[in-house]
């Protein structure tokens, strides 16, 4: 069955209409949806850039940042930037120019960048386009007898998919064969009809960016209808599961904590 034709308009307008903020903060679950109902702030030490704060530690004491930087022609950082942190990009729309190690890289749309603590960075963006990227960062815990990881880059156009019976995954860091990551990001597909193979409860939090598609996160049986540009803060212990709905494909970025051990 062709339905692509179907129900044209379900793409969701929600402007400024105050009624219609799906917005929420409640037990175990923050949605921001969509973002122009949050304020951007203006990134110090960062020419032309507007960030978008989604995870800070402000919310539910989270060990981990997650935002999106847009970034006008003409933005840079300008000086390089050593934050102590691990720190992950991805680009969502644009394309940006990273520079470390010596080295400068291009980063289009799905390409993304790793690097661990004290690797210095800079960043200019030269298009015409604004771009987004997002931006994961957090204190590495080293593992004794592990190295940290390696810098590097990638792309997630090309990674190779793993399937579920419910999903597609991509997985950008490769922490299942690498205990030297302290985190995961993955790139999870939802083809409509389908929903997760299982309700999930763990005690990692989950910063989730919805790339594409429409569908629902269910949150503590509570249903959050979704779309493109929706980030949710899933709390530990929160049980969740997601569902996509028709006509295309939903596709969700989750960070995750992992490989790490819990201390008294």
């Amino acid at each position: 069955m062709d339905i692509s034709c179907c129900n044209p308009g379900m793409e969701l307008n929600e402007q400024n209409h105050l009624s219609v903020s799906r917005t929420r903060k409640e037990p175990g679950v923050v949605c921001q949806m969509p973002r122009r109902f949050i304020f951007f702030d203006n990134l110090p030490g960062w020419e032309h850039t507007e960030i978008w704060n989604y995870t800070t530690p402000r919310m539910d004491d989270s060990s981990f940042i997650m935002g999106q930087l847009k970034m006008a022609k003409g933005a840079r950082t300008m000086a390089s930037v050593d934050n102590g942190y691990e720190n992950f990009f991805y680009v969502c729309a644009g394309a940006v120019t990273i520079r470390f190690l010596e080295k400068t890289h291009r980063l289009k749309k799905e390409g993304y960048c790793y690097l661990p603590p004290k690797v210095a960075f800079e960043m200019i963006q030269e298009g015409e386009d604004a771009a987004e990227i997002l931006w994961i960062k957090k204190v590495y815990e080293p593992l004794a007898d592990t190295a940290a990881p390696a810098a590097f880059i990638g792309d997630a156009a090309q990674l190779p998919q793993k399937g579920t019976t419910a999903e597609w995954t991509k997985e950008c860091l490769p922490d299942g064969t690498d205990f030297g990551f302290d985190m995961s990001v993955n790139i999870l597909t939802y083809y409509p009809g389908v929903t997760s193979e299982r309700t999930e409860v763990h005690m990692s939090a989950h910063g989730a960016y919805v790339l594409d598609g429409r569908g629902e996160m269910v949150v503590n049986g509570r249903h959050y209808e979704t779309h493109a540009n929706d980030y949710f803060h899933i709390a530990p212990c929160a049980s969740h599961y997601t569902a996509a709905y028709a006509p295309k494909p939903l596709r969700i970025l989750f960070f995750e904590e992992v490989n790490r051990d819990y201390h008294l």
